[in-house]
């Protein structure tokens, strides 16, 4: 009887400790979720060390044509810009307006796709002026 005794309390022991290993076990399981999280970030950090471009063209109020430093041409879409055609109202004062602000300007590309037409669909960050 006594060795039942104690054969039910090491059950209950294992139990219990199983139970805090398990809590355990979710514990490490959702700290490397949480750093798996914040894992863009650190990618972030690494695509502002890319190489610029030069801004050569803009073709309409999305598209551009960026060249890198060995005069290779790309043509890029605007990630999440939709702006109107040319022939639509509105198109060549859009296309304007990006061709003010972007071009002959340096940018950053970080590509996401290539489109139906074979663009590079990317968002464009502006490089600062020197001195600016």
């Amino acid at each position: 009887m006594r060795h039942l005794a104690q054969s039910w309390e090491a059950t209950a022991l294992a139990r219990r400790s199983l139970g805090v290993v398990g809590w355990l076990a979710v514990g490490i399981c959702l700290g490397l979720l949480a750093g798996w999280r914040t894992a863009p970030a650190k990618l972030t950090l690494v695509t502002e060390a890319a190489p610029t471009y030069l801004v050569r063209a803009v073709l309409d109020g999305d598209t551009l044509e960026i060249e890198d430093g060995a005069g290779i041409r790309t043509r890029v879409r605007l990630r999440r810009v939709d702006a109107p055609e040319l022939s639509e109202p509105g198109g060549p004062e859009a296309r304007d307006a990006l061709e003010r602000r972007l071009h002959g300007r340096r940018v950053r590309v970080t590509p996401y796709a290539r489109d139906a037409y074979g663009r590079l669909v990317a968002e464009v960050n502006l490089e600062p002026l020197p001195g600016g």
